[in-house]
């Protein structure tokens, strides 16, 4: 049920109520289509799923928009369904539940407006396998919330009023000690001890006849205290010093739910557990915020101990330094600590024997400083936080491992919404996001940012997201003093570090991008890539990069700043020299797979011969090239210019404009080609000048500019004519008449076609003449010569079959599909234009898989199917929509005509 504008009304197809409570579950972030398509089918999937899934979202975005509420939008991946708190009551049961737990007096009001917005069962009325699983997630969300909500409801004194409801949770989850505790609580300090007693008898009982076991440690403790009727304070055994060294737990915590989960999973009775990441990731703060959760678990005391392990300004904590403070801490006279580590170790452990005690090592720096620090025994539990992985731990004593990753933005968003209050946050939304954005997920940054933006209350946070964004390449708004300083974070890592592995850290801040492969970090450092992947090795375990995929390196964006800081002071002969490396590398990688992608381009010059790592044996690794390297080699283009490699800049430039051309990046591929021509007109390179003036053709022809497209190919003619090179006089030809073609001049577009083919077959080449006779067929079809147009495709078609050219035979294809459907062969078109639509999805062309696509929706409807129609047309409609192209407006309007397709099959089969 909806309710916008304060009305409501109703979703009656249950398939749509479906697919609309799918997205609404994974509100903000996009949804993939086949990930849709399982969610609501299965295995019971249609034939056509993902056609019929195209017809439900665009059913289902008309029933939204009249009734005013928000749309599901088509994504490059998938769908995505925009919410905040103020439109979707889960999330602002979320907020209100985040602002609770932060909260000290306020919580029980904030808890009960939260429970207020759960009204009925969540997803109701549908039963579908992953909607179902979601709403016994969702169950379980609940119950944490009142469990929180009780606790707040007990610390402020409201036992007597929350009894009734406690009593009745504890009939519908009976299994829950945490609950009972609740309800044992309640009980002791309302007056009524002996009910408290009676509910763990209960439920002792039926732990020992049905589980075979005891009640967990927490309430076996309770119990005792309330025997004690010590309920409301922690009493060590007498003479036992009950060390309390834990610092202040965090204020303002939020989110890290799942890793707080993975901390309490299971009886942390002489457990390990290991916190782990790169520094300013909230180790310590997630570590404190657990311990000071889980205080009454250690009725014996909690040691705390800075380790010092990755100090920018200390050396690590010796062993024997943290032994006495430990044993001290423990109520050992100082001087009557033994003094070799055997005996310091023994004594450590006979005085933990037998206590529940927990132990905090905060910032340890590797696990030879941390093994003899371990309890040994079966009661007190560790907590260790390190920026390395502290595998040997690991290995030796098990536990359980949490290693944190930057924040996603809904939870960052909560915390610096801890600290400034949500409605400052809300009030500023594009600002609010900007900041959280630039914090890259750190919680250590979103700490200094908070305090340095309530450090001002009086101005807007746009203030603050202009400063940052003046600031980008460089950690002055991440300094807070030297006690919060993202920079003094991450020079503590550095200085552990050997000089191999810390030469490496600082050249990657020569690289542009974050994410980078093996073999391009081997280029920089100038190293062999078994060696390089030693380095780096030691780069993750200081907690500085991660291998995120096999042979794949991601920097965090500031550390990524930060190397850049480390990069500018080296020599300018070093800097320069790691850079061309780096560009020579991508020109030699790029040159390889555009070969494979595109054999029948013309080859450009390298200035090495291409490596193993370099080449490509198939199509795949060729395309997966450039889908990981393409945003490093576009930077790379600017950077080779700016310092001075102009050959190598144009030919970059070059080597990758048909792989942004394919997915249809135009923006991009005019930015990076003008870079290039820039640097080709500064060496006068006329070969460069005439290859990109030609590629910029190609983009603005793309982007439906034809005339900017005619003057750069009359640029590339002029400058092919002086250099003597017919090859590039025919692909300014060729470029001439497509432009023309695509005007509806088809006369003009003959002529130009023809010259091209006279200079293709000139040059002796037969995908170019491939390429003037397909373009002379479409010439042909449009002036109604269609017998004509299908003769010279066959050539054009028997052209690119003997030259194995995908892409080419895609085209050729297609034109004659056209042909022979203007011609009224509707079904043999339907069957030329499916192989052509298969030929440029395999090859990664959005532009030709546009293209064919609406010719083949055109036939299918001429053939009398409507509804494959009208999947083609909205396969080519969001496609060219993804590209700003004019096509999608009237390809709309087609599809509004025909109407809604038929054969649309709903989950399991039934009816939507």
């Amino acid at each position: 049920m909806l309710r916008p504008d304060g009305g409501t009304a109703e979703i009656r197809s249950r398939t749509r109520r479906a697919i609309l409570a799918i997205l609404l579950a994974d509100a903000g972030h996009v949804v993939p289509v086949e990930r849709l398509a399982d969610r609501l089918w299965g295995t019971a999937a249609p034939a056509r799923a993902r056609d019929n899934l195209y017809s439900y979202v665009s059913r289902l975005r008309s029933e939204l928009a009249a009734l005013g509420a928000d749309l599901p939008e088509r994504r490059a991946a998938g769908y995505t369904l925009r919410a905040g708190p103020s439109t979707l009551d889960l999330l602002r049961f979320r907020e209100l539940a985040a602002a609770a737990r932060a909260a000290e007096d306020d919580a029980p009001q904030l808890f009960a407006s939260a429970l207020a917005l759960w009204r009925g069962e969540a997803f109701e009325g549908l039963d579908l396998p992953w909607l179902n699983d979601r709403r016994h997630r969702l169950d379980a969300e609940l119950h944490a919330v009142r469990l929180d909500r009780n606790d707040a409801v007990l610390r402020s004194g409201g036992h007597t009023g929350l009894l009734p409801e406690l009593r009745e949770l504890a009939r519908a989850h009976p299994w829950d000690e945490r609950l009972a505790g609740q309800v044992m609580l309640a009980l002791h300090r309302s007056g009524r001890t002996a009910g408290a007693l009676e509910h763990y008898g209960r439920l002792r009982d039926r732990s020992r006849h049905e589980l075979g076991n005891e009640p967990g440690p927490a309430l076996r403790e309770l119990h005792r205290r309330i025997l004690a009727d010590t309920a409301q304070a922690a009493v060590a055994p007498a003479g036992t010093p009950v060390p309390r060294q834990l610092p202040a737990p965090p204020r303002r915590f939020e989110g890290r739910a799942a890793q707080l989960a993975a901390l309490s999973a299971g009886d942390p009775r002489g457990a390990v557990r290991l916190v782990c990441g790169p520094g300013g990731i909230g180790k310590t703060w997630l570590a404190l915020r657990w311990a000071h959760d889980a205080l009454d678990l250690f009725p014996d005391g909690q040691l705390y101990l800075d380790l010092r392990g990755f100090s920018a300004t200390e050396d690590p904590l010796p062993t024997g330094d943290a032994l006495r403070g430990l044993l001290v801490g423990l109520g050992a006279e100082p001087g009557a600590v033994p003094a070799t580590p055997e005996a310091q170790v023994a004594l450590y452990r006979r005085l933990l024997a037998g206590r529940r005690i927990l132990v905090v090592l905060d910032n340890a720096h590797d696990s030879e400083q941390v093994v003899p620090l371990l309890p040994g025994g079966a009661e007190a539990t560790t907590i260790i936080t390190s920026r390395n992985d502290l595998t040997g731990v690991g290995v030796a004593h098990g536990g359980t491992r949490v290693v944190l990753e930057p924040m996603d933005d809904p939870e960052a968003h909560a915390v610096l919404g801890a600290h400034l209050g949500l409605g400052r946050l809300h009030g500023e939304p594009a600002a609010a996001a900007e900041l959280v954005g630039h914090c890259a997920g750190l919680p250590l940054a979103l700490g200094i940012l908070a305090a340095r933006v309530a450090a001002r209350p009086g101005f807007p946070l746009s203030v603050y997201a202009e400063e940052i964004r003046r600031d980008t390449a460089g950690l002055g708004p991440w300094e807070a003093g030297p006690h919060a300083s993202l920079r003094a974070a991450l020079d503590g890592s550095r200085k552990h570090l050997d000089a191999e592995a810390e030469a490496a850290f600082t050249l990657l801040g020569v690289a542009p991008g974050t994410d980078l492969g093996l073999a391009m970090i081997a280029a920089l450092t100038g190293r062999p890539p078994a060696e390089t992947r030693a380095v780096l090795a030691a780069l993750e375990e200081a907690g500085l990069l991660r291998e995120h995929r096999p042979g794949r390196y991601l920097l965090h964006d500031l550390t990524k700043a930060y190397t850049a800081e480390l990069a500018g002071g080296l020599a300018d002969g070093e800097r320069e020299a790691a850079l061309r490396r780096l560009a020579e590398h991508a020109l030699r990688a790029a040159a390889a797979a555009d070969r494979r992608l595109a054999p029948h381009r013309d080859r450009i010059e390298v200035d090495a011969p291409v490596s193993p790592e370099e080449e490509f044996g198939d199509e795949a690794g060729a395309w997966r090239w450039f889908i990981e390297e393409r945003e490093t080699a576009l930077g790379l283009v600017r950077a080779s210019a700016d310092a001075g490699f102009d050959t190598l800049a144009w030919r970059l430039a070059w080597a990758i404009t048909a792989h942004l051309h394919r997915q249809g990046m135009w923006d991009a591929q005019l930015a990076v080609m003008r870079v290039g021509l820039d640097a080709a007109r500064r060496v006068g390179d006329l070969d460069g000048m005439s290859r990109l003036h030609s590629n910029l053709a190609r983009a603005y022809s793309d982007m439906q500019r034809p005339a900017a497209a005619r003057e750069h190919l009359r640029e590339a003619a002029e400058i092919a004519r002086r250099g003597g090179w017919v090859r590039s006089r025919a692909f300014a030809e060729l470029g001439l008449g497509t432009t023309y073609s695509d005007e509806d001049e088809p006369a003009r577009a003959l002529k130009h076609a023809s010259r091209a083919l006279d200079l293709f077959t000139e040059a002796g080449s037969e995908d170019g003449q491939g390429l003037a006779l397909n373009l002379a067929a479409w010439a042909r079809l449009q002036l109604g010569a269609y017998d004509t147009a299908v003769e010279q495709g066959r050539r054009a078609l028997e052209l690119f079959e003997r030259s194995g050219s995908p892409r080419g035979v895609a085209s050729v294809l297609d034109t004659i599909g056209r042909a022979l459907h203007m011609r009224g062969a509707h079904a043999e078109a339907v069957g030329l234009h499916r192989r052509a639509s298969e030929l440029f999805g395999e090859a990664g062309d959005l532009v030709g898989e546009a293209l064919v696509s609406r010719h083949l929706g055109d036939a299918e409807h001429a053939g009398g199917d409507t509804a494959a129609a009208r999947r083609s047309w909205t396969r080519s409609e969001r496609i060219f929509a993804r590209l700003g192209r004019s096509e999608a407006a009237e390809l709309r309007a087609r599809l509004a005509e025909t109407g809604p397709a038929d054969g649309e099959t709903a989950p399991g089969g039934s009816g939507g």
